[in-house]
């Protein structure tokens, strides 16, 4: 049967000056109240409660050296690990994952003057990209990429990235008993019981076909005509399959490609059964969230997916999660 397939990433971006694109055109409100506290989000499902507990929404602001306009980007941020350094000040500075799709374009010369946001609850009359709901993060740095610039590069490639970051600012801008420094503190106690924030799961070998009883979240964009919010919203998945040669190229405007080049994925891929593209939550802004299974293992990270348009059916979604470890492959050994 005749099929059509394309490959979805999974992060959202807006301009905030009026200019005709393929994007949202939405204006920048501004409020003035500079502090916030958001009742804490409590889930039925501990592993939806365990991924949120670890899960930011990630706002990237920059201009755009093509056409000197503001442009806001949305993505899901996680926490992997403490950082461990008696040279930094603070009890809140975190190793981070997300996609490097979400922020390809603060690290060229696509971007300047690039700023970074979290959230992890957005409610009420406000934009997310308001700041009473959101915290910057001055300090932030990229500790590692795993994109390769060779598409021939087999197995040694993954949308992945890891940050630096000192969430200090997050808490001194919701405050004491806010929700989020809860959250915060409590990953802090977490860690120090068991000695790590996540547990990761094993290295995969070519005995592995496939894993029952996955979970997924992240903080996708919610659009109106005057605003864009985001909302933190989950899936569970039944079942993942190994992909093992998967890619997707990261990758696809001209104008990027002329700069950066054609990035491309060549790790080791879970996929979940195609479902009906309209009933699927983790939409953009969701690009980066964790994928854990029925144990609490994390197994990889989110980056969007395939769209299957097949003659009299529904446009038709396949979730697709980069693989953190496998006997080819150990992207987190050097963390």
């Amino acid at each position: 049967m005749l099929k059509m397939t394309k490959i979805k990433k999974i992060f959202s971006f807006a301009s905030i000056s009026l200019l005709s694109t393929t994007c949202l055109v939405i204006p920048c409100f501004a409020t003035s109240c500079s502090t916030c506290s958001y009742p804490p989000a409590s889930f039925d499902d501990e592993h939806i409660q365990y991924i949120y507990n670890r899960s930011f929404s990630l706002l990237t602001e920059y201009t755009s050296t093509i056409d000197s306009k503001r442009y806001f980007a949305w993505g899901t941020t996680w926490i992997l690990s403490k950082v461990n350094d008696e040279n930094l000040v603070g009890d809140y500075w975190y190793y981070m994952a997300t996609n490097y799709h979400v922020i390809s374009t603060t690290m060229t010369k696509l971007s300047t003057n690039a700023s970074f946001y979290l959230s992890d609850y957005y409610q009420g009359e406000y934009s997310a990209q308001d700041n009473h709901y959101r915290a910057k993060v001055d300090e932030i740095e990229l500790v590692k990429e795993y994109f390769t610039y060779d598409s021939n590069s087999r197995d040694n490639s993954i949308d992945f990235v890891v940050l630096k970051a000192n969430l200090q600012p997050v808490i001194d801008k919701f405050g004491e008993g806010s929700a989020i420094k809860t959250k915060i503190d409590n990953l802090n106690k977490y860690n120090e019981e068991q000695k790590c924030i996540n547990h990761f799961k094993k290295t995969l070998s070519d005995d592995d076909k496939t894993i029952e009883d996955c979970f997924c979240a992240g903080f996708p964009a919610v659009t109106s005509e005057f605003k864009r919010n985001t909302k933190f919203c989950y899936e569970r998945i039944p079942q993942v399959n190994i992909d093992r040669n998967a890619s997707h190229n990261c990758v696809d405007g001209s104008e990027e490609a002329k700069i950066i080049g054609q990035l491309s994925d060549q790790s080791w891929n879970y996929y979940a059964p195609f479902v009906d593209d309209s009933a699927f939550s983790l939409t953009g802004g969701a690009s980066g969230s964790m994928l854990i299974d029925k144990d609490f293992n994390v197994l990889g990270i989110y980056w969007g997916g395939i769209e299957q348009n097949r003659p009299f059916h529904p446009k038709e979604f396949q979730p697709r999660f980069s693989i953190f470890s496998s006997d080819q492959k150990d992207f987190l050994l050097e963390l």
